[in-house]
């Protein structure tokens, strides 16, 4: 994913008020702030093997909301491959923790919008 270091992306659930405080934090750093929603705008599963380099995380599962109804019913109690998992997350992004903030190379699950503040 190439960023200019000026640029910030969020991509997240559209409904999700998270981003309107992740905004705010932004702001004292006037960074051009690159909103995707993630169902419209869907990573592919290189994107996606991308993004966990960036979070420094190894499975795509680490990222993920294990009480989603869509976990529950999609992943828990399943032995899928890498590939098999980034698929369903492709078609459900909803079961990601939170909105996911990247900067150069670097990305965060902001849970709390304050986490933010750690890609500076």
């Amino acid at each position: 994913m190439n960023l200019a270091e000026n640029e910030v992306l969020v991509y997240h659930d559209p409904d999700d008020s998270r981003v309107d405080d992740i905004k705010a934090f932004l702001e004292p750093f006037h960074m051009d702030i690159i909103q995707l929603d993630w169902y419209a705008n869907k990573f592919d599963v290189y994107g996606w093997n991308q993004i966990l380099i960036m979070l420094g995380h190894d499975d795509l599962i680490d990222i993920l909301n294990r009480e989603h109804p869509d976990f529950i019913l999609l992943v828990q109690d399943k032995d899928l491959a890498p590939d098999q998992l980034a698929h369903t997350v492709i078609r459900h992004p909803g079961m990601i923790k939170g909105p996911l903030v990247c900067k150069g190379k670097t990305a965060l699950i902001c849970e709390d919008p304050a986490a933010v503040l750690d890609l500076f």
